[in-house]
């Protein structure tokens, strides 16, 4: 995992990848700022950093204190932190991420929108700290989602404009290119609902789309085929295959930069159906073992990510392996492995506060 490893136009230095993590430590508008930036440049030392969910339009924010790429005030914030990276020898891209119904409008000052008027239940906190419950959204309508397209394509212009070096589209975790995926999220009855390719047609629409305007050699994805999700639910082992394999059939084609799989099992049937669709049109797959995240006990992930991630590399899961929170925790993370350091355990109580505390202090 430690050699280099081309990718679209990049070339990593090694084949650890720093996976998505939500940290909302940026102001409340959304602009990132020097905490941010000290943060990405300290774990620059990985093949690759995927920056946080970034949101391509203010519906599409999720978190008071998420990122942003809608503004030049929000642009000027990124630029300082691909800056940061690049003076460190470091690759970053970011993440596009519309929250869909995984947002309220306490938040986002708009209405909340998604494949349909599914509910989805749970809660998030406003501005003030207040608990919120979800609401049911308003189903994108079919003349809206050109518009939508445009938001994508106008962020990731906004994110190689700020010197990032590419973005990846976040079609995973419960978002709304994924509620658009699963039949229980998406009851449409147009050409973006019903079969599986017609689920599939937004995230091919929006990566086609942002691949047309920046250079697909500079794009990659975000997919987590079968996993429940933020009020996302795919359980039908046939659907599924179907869905990927269709979403597959069209984006394969364009010879993206990468695609990111978070999945439990390398050799799920699904998993090995979009990487070997990948690799054959010489695209990158990068495997993200699902185990590593929220639902692992920190201190079992600590002694067994370097071992794992490496079992993963050389059973061919992935052309390179991205790992989440032990990164998070570990600034020079691949210096510890090589060295034989200790790892730091994460500690979770410090994921979602906003403060330098479990974020930048790590040693």
């Amino acid at each position: 995992m430690l050699q280099p490893l081309n990718v679209g136009s990049l070339t990593l230095s090694n084949r650890i990848v720093f996976a998505p993590l939500t940290r909302m430590r940026a102001a409340t508008d959304g602009v990132p700022n020097d905490m941010m930036a000290t943060y990405y440049a300290q774990r620059s030392d990985v093949g690759l950093i995927v920056t946080e969910g970034t949101y391509p339009s203010q519906a599409g924010m999720k978190y008071v204190h998420g990122p942003g790429i809608i503004n030049g005030a929000q642009q000027a914030g990124w630029k300082k932190v691909a800056d940061a990276v690049h003076n460190h020898g470091g690759t970053i891209v970011m993440q596009l991420m519309h929250a869909g119904f995984s947002t309220h409008e306490k938040i986002t000052g708009e209405k909340v929108i998604a494949a349909s008027a599914v509910d989805h239940e749970g809660f998030l906190r406003d501005a003030e700290g207040n608990d919120v419950h979800y609401e049911t959204p308003e189903p994108v309508a079919a003349a809206d989602i050109p518009g939508i397209v445009d938001e994508f394509v106008a962020a990731a212009t906004r994110a190689l404009d700020a010197g990032l070096d590419g973005v990846e589209v976040h079609s995973a975790n419960g978002y709304l290119l994924h509620q658009f995926l699963s039949p229980h999220t998406n009851l449409r009855e147009d050409n973006y609902g019903g079969s599986p390719a017609a689920r599939a047609r937004l995230t091919a629409e929006v990566t086609r789309a942002i691949a047309d305007a920046v250079g697909a050699d500079k794009v990659g994805i975000r997919l987590s085929p079968g996993i429940t999700m933020s009020g996302v639910t795919e359980d039908d082992p046939e659907d599924i295959y179907a869905t990927y394999q269709a979403l597959m059939k069209t984006i394969a084609p364009l010879k993206l930069a990468y695609v990111s799989i978070l999945h439990r099992d390398p050799n799920d049937k699904t998993v090995a159906m979009i990487r070997d669709s990948a690799q054959a049109h010489g695209t990158a797959v990068f495997f993200n073992d699902f185990s590593f995240g929220p639902t692992a006990r920190p201190e079992g992930v600590a002694t067994n990510v370097a071992a794992r991630a490496e079992e993963h590399y050389a059973h061919g899961a992935g052309d390179a392996i991205a790992i989440g929170r032990m990164v998070g925790a570990n600034p020079s993370f691949v210096h510890k492995l090589t060295q034989g350091l200790a790892l730091n355990v994460p500690d979770p109580t410090t994921f979602y506060t906003h403060d330098a505390a479990g974020y930048i202090d790590y040693p």
